[in-house]
């Protein structure tokens, strides 16, 4: 689930984040075993949505997260008409576009999720879940 959101990244944060992958799959996958809630077993259960969820708010804490910050700081140097260069080429507005952009994309697709940027942020194992459940819940509430 996560590979896609790998692709054309540095390779120290590609082992970083499918470390994490790794590590909260596997969590999840203890934790349904040794689940006894029969509120929390249905959505346990549904492992493929719920690794989604986890490549999205990995990729978000490890790529969006990060260049939403350079995009305001390259906004602000522009704003101030200061001039910055990294490897010696000048950091132009038409990066801070690029990186509006990608944030943009996510925050469209994490839409689709009925989901806002925010609840990415998350990084808690059983926070993620809990929170997956109260929104599923009430959802199915307003339905009735």
């Amino acid at each position: 689930m996560l590979q896609p959101f790998l692709a054309g990244l540095p390779r120290y944060l590609v082992e970083l984040m499918e470390r994490e992958y790794e590590y909260k799959c596997s969590r999840l996958a203890n934790w349904r075993e040794s689940s006894r809630s029969n509120r929390l077993r249905p959505y346990l259960q549904r492992a493929d949505v719920i690794h989604q969820v986890f490549a999205l708010g990995i990729y978000y804490r490890h790529v969006i997260a990060p260049l939403t910050s350079a995009g305001n700081f390259v906004s602000r140097l522009h704003r101030e008409d200061l001039s910055l260069r990294v490897a010696g080429k000048p950091v132009s507005i038409e990066l801070h576009y690029a990186l509006e952009s990608a944030r943009i994309k996510f925050h469209r697709l994490s839409n689709a999720f009925g989901l806002d940027e925010t609840f990415f942020a998350l990084s808690d194992l059983r926070q993620i879940v809990m929170t997956l459940v109260r929104i599923d819940e009430q959802r199915a509430d307003g339905n009735n």
